[in-house]
């Protein structure tokens, strides 16, 4: 199922996206579809990494840390 919506665009906006369709031999409601798809996960990113700063059990690692718990620790 899909659904219809109606924005206004700025001209630099609409143009780059315009741009952006051809260049990738796209549709312009395709290019539209995939940024939204990628603002909605960066969203979802940025939710969990505010809730995690906020949760004071939430461990904080630096990054030697991380690295020697991912097995890259190289010494």
């Amino acid at each position: 199922m899909s659904h219809v919506i109606s924005t206004r665009l700025k001209e630099n906006l609409y143009s780059a996206l315009e741009r952006i369709a051809d260049t990738r031999q796209r549709s312009f409601s395709e290019i539209v579809q995939d940024a939204l798809q990628c603002y909605v996960e960066d969203y979802a990113d940025y939710k969990i990494a505010v809730d995690r700063l906020h949760d004071h059990t939430d461990e904080i690692i630096d990054s030697s840390e991380l690295e020697r718990r991912l097995g890259w620790h190289k010494g």
